[in-house]
């Protein structure tokens, strides 16, 4: 039951469950963050409270990633042992989406109109991101992976305004999709339905997936083997969402919704 216990608050049962440890936080204080902005405010007011935000939560990230957050003391090291997974450290994001349904249209208005600045930014950032893991990848025998994961860690203060550049994106790229009424706007409606479940069970669809690319498909690369993993571990995952929730029992509608 310890055991149990242990990993429900640290999310180490698999490696995905951080976010749940992360954002059942935020279920707690959301009233508290309805506080912060409110629709009832002049926009000025919000928009300023969404960039403290943003300056509070990259002196964190900054803080964290220079190793300057730590305790020696054991007792509090269920504390300093999980911090990538503390709601402090992601609070931007949750408030910035306060911010744009409180002005959904202002939002689509900038999103539209900054997409080809974002982009020529984002393309820095990720020429930035490729130089730097190519050139671990070449000095790594052991675990390039590992050293990888450091550069791209969302914890970082340079990958915070990748992400940010990527949301604006990819938002943009999903509202041309979605206004087409044709079948990758209705399979995004459906991935949308089910986004959470397939979240939650894509640990286990990914098992398979890249056992099939690394004992099948080695001879095609590692770049094309995470593409096809990437898509076939998507559309497993919505697969067995589906299935599950035509269950006719309460577990379908509990655990993913229900058609």
């Amino acid at each position: 039951m310890l055991d149990i216990v242990k990993l429900s608050f640290t999310g180490q049962a698999s490696y995905h469950l951080w976010f749940m440890v992360m954002i059942i936080p935020f279920y707690f204080l959301f009233p508290l963050f309805r506080l912060t902005i409110s629709k009832n405010r002049k926009w000025q007011v919000n928009f300023t409270v969404v960039t403290a935000a943003f300056a509070v939560n990259m002196i964190f990230v900054y803080t964290l990633s220079k190793g300057k957050i730590y305790n020696d003391d054991p007792q509090l090291g269920f504390i300093f042992n999980y911090l990538d997974r503390n709601f402090l450290f992601w609070i931007f994001y949750f408030i910035l989406g306060g911010l744009v349904g409180l002005y959904y249209d202002h939002w689509k208005t900038f999103v539209r109109k900054t997409w080809v600045f974002s982009l020529g930014l984002l393309a820095i950032c990720m020429y930035i991101i490729y130089a730097k893991v190519s050139r671990i990848n070449a000095g790594v025998t052991d675990n390039p992976y590992l050293f990888s994961a450091d550069v791209t860690a969302p914890l970082k203060p340079f990958m915070m305004v990748t992400i940010l550049l990527l949301i604006c994106l990819l938002f943009s790229l999903a509202e041309k999709i979605a206004t087409r009424h044709n079948w990758p706007a209705n399979l995004l409606s459906t991935f949308g339905k089910y986004s959470f479940g397939a979240y939650l069970i894509h640990a286990f669809a990914l098992r398979l997936t890249n056992f099939l690319a690394i004992s099948y498909l080695g001879v095609i690369g590692v770049f094309a083997q995470t593409v096809i993993s990437f898509a076939l571990c998507s559309l497993l995952s919505l697969i067995l969402c589906i299935g599950i929730s035509k269950n006719r029992s309460s577990a379908g509608e509990l655990l993913v919704g229900r058609v």
